[in-house]
């Protein structure tokens, strides 16, 4: 079993945009390298180097990554930041994630069946007129 390293924020806060060796991030409390993975991310470098020595937590988790993304980081870690507060948790995460998509599918639903209704009504009128 491996032991985690521990980062103090002063640490994180030196591996900044400006250093040239290594830029580090901070997600959730643990300590990521990206210097070497800026360059493939999805969403450009230039997002990354401007959270590069911070807590990028909200930035990350606004964007609403994906499993695979969250999967990826482990490959980065570095350690756990030092006195780090959760303020959520993954499953938090993973489960307003899960709301959200249950509640585009329930708005989906509710566009179909108003569709429906819709037709519905108008084919009523339709063969209501035609009978007359």
């Amino acid at each position: 079993m491996s032991t985690t390293r521990t980062i103090t924020k002063q640490e994180l806060e030196e591996h900044n945009e400006d250093n040239t060796k290594a830029q580090w991030i901070a997600v959730d409390g643990k300590v990521y390298d990206i210097t070497d993975y800026k360059h493939e991310h999805p969403g450009g470098e230039d997002i990354l180097l401007e959270h590069a020595g911070a807590d990028a937590t909200e930035a990350f988790e606004n964007v609403g990554h994906s499993k695979d993304a969250r999967n990826r980081l482990k490959s980065l870690l570095v350690g756990e930041l030092a006195g780090y507060k959760s303020s959520s948790t993954d499953e938090e995460a993973t489960s307003s994630s899960s709301g959200k998509e249950a509640a585009s599918s329930d708005s989906s639903m509710v566009k179909i069946l108003l569709a429906v209704g819709v037709v519905v009504v108008l084919g009523g009128i339709y063969f209501t007129k035609i009978a007359q």
